[in-house]
């Protein structure tokens, strides 16, 4: 059984065998398959096969019990034959969703807004998220389409760097069962996981950075969870803040 589907977290109703094959159906890119259902919760394994720099990614929806995808192996290769970019594919439909709006928080030195820019696709997991209050926002509420301004925390000076979208609903944060990884936890594994994670792409960077002092200057940001509740690395925000923090940054210094 390979290793991906060994991480996998359904526990009834899912076959091995057929995680293994769509493996490497995704991977060898020898067929065509046009629907593959992974039930009841998300599968890592069609997940990590989608990543494949071989694969080719036609549409991929995500909801709460179902992965639905299709892959088509006829699709034009990108620029030099592979890495083919997931964002070219990957189209969200906002109609039938009214989306929210986030700020999550990173540490420049650890993770900057740069960094983010410059991974693979554009697109991260937001691992490591170790708070309660935290990890129920990404486990619960976050949908794909979200908007998330990304905040570089512990710097001098904090502050809005600039813009993601959750492009993959929440599924258990592996780092937390790796005992060699900095996020372990012991009390945490693929039977009972205790912290989720989600997937964002990279929007913007601002041309500016909003600095934490600057927002507490702005009436309009009085109520924001960030001035509330500075400590919490997953945090709501209000359309009204989202487009407050957008202007501003925007804004000669």
């Amino acid at each position: 059984m390979p290793l991906a589907c060994r991480q996998c977290l359904s526990n009834s109703a899912f076959d091995h065998d057929h995680c293994g094959s769509t493996i490497n159906a995704c991977q060898d890119n020898d067929i065509l398959l046009n629907d593959v259902f992974c039930s009841p919760i998300r599968c890592y394994a069609l997940r990590f096969a989608l990543r494949s720099n071989r694969t080719c990614l036609r549409a991929f929806a995500t909801k709460r019990d179902l992965i639905s995808a299709k892959i088509e192996r006829n699709l034009p290769p990108a620029s030099g034959g592979h890495n083919l970019k997931l964002g070219s594919f990957l189209k969200i439909d906002h109609s039938m969703t009214k989306n929210k709006f986030w700020l999550f928080k990173t540490e420049p030195s650890t993770f900057s807004i740069d960094d983010f820019a410059n991974e693979k696709n554009e697109t991260t997991m937001w691992d490591g998220v170790r708070n309660y209050q935290a990890r129920n926002c990404l486990r619960d509420d976050l949908k794909i389409g979200d908007q998330v301004l990304i905040y570089h925390s512990n710097a001098k000076p904090a502050g809005v760097a600039g813009i993601a979208e959750v492009v993959h609903e929440a599924y258990p944060d592996f780092t937390a069962f790796d005992n060699r990884h900095k996020h372990y936890d012991a009390k945490s594994n693929p039977e009972s996981p205790r912290w989720y994670m989600v997937d964002v792409r990279f929007i913007e960077k601002f041309p500016r950075l909003v600095s934490l002092d600057e927002i507490k200057t702005v009436t309009a940001l009085n109520n924001m969870v960030l001035v509330k509740n500075s400590r919490l690395s997953v945090q709501p925000v209000t359309k009204q803040e989202f487009d407050a923090i957008k202007k501003l940054a925007k804004k000669q210094a």
